[in-house]
């Protein structure tokens, strides 16, 4: 079975692509933890800080809304910050 050069000059070659876009795609388990965690972290940070803001300078009419926004806040923000620090520092010594 002989292939002629017509038919190898069409045939497409992937090893070495497949071997560059392999390396793009793979990340380190422990820096996507990290990302992760500061991601979480961060957004429960910035949501808290900002319904205590709204709640310490918002306008009078708007209070009650304020003050909803900020018992979320506080009843939503614990749990989150403890499990996704448990999470992290539990799995970071398991591999």
């Amino acid at each position: 079975m002989s292939t002629s050069s017509a038919e190898l000059s069409t045939k497409v070659h992937l090893g070495a692509e497949e071997k560059k876009l392999g390396a793009l795609t793979e990340h380190h388990p422990a820096k996507v933890r990290l990302n992760l965690a500061k991601w979480i972290l961060g957004s429960v940070f910035f949501l808290f800080l900002f319904s205590g803001i709204a709640l310490l300078f918002g306008p009078c009419d708007r209070l009650d809304q304020a003050k909803t926004i900020f018992e979320f806040s506080k009843d939503f923000g614990p749990p989150i910050v403890t499990l996704v620090i448990g999470f992290y520092f539990r799995s970071e010594g398991s591999t």
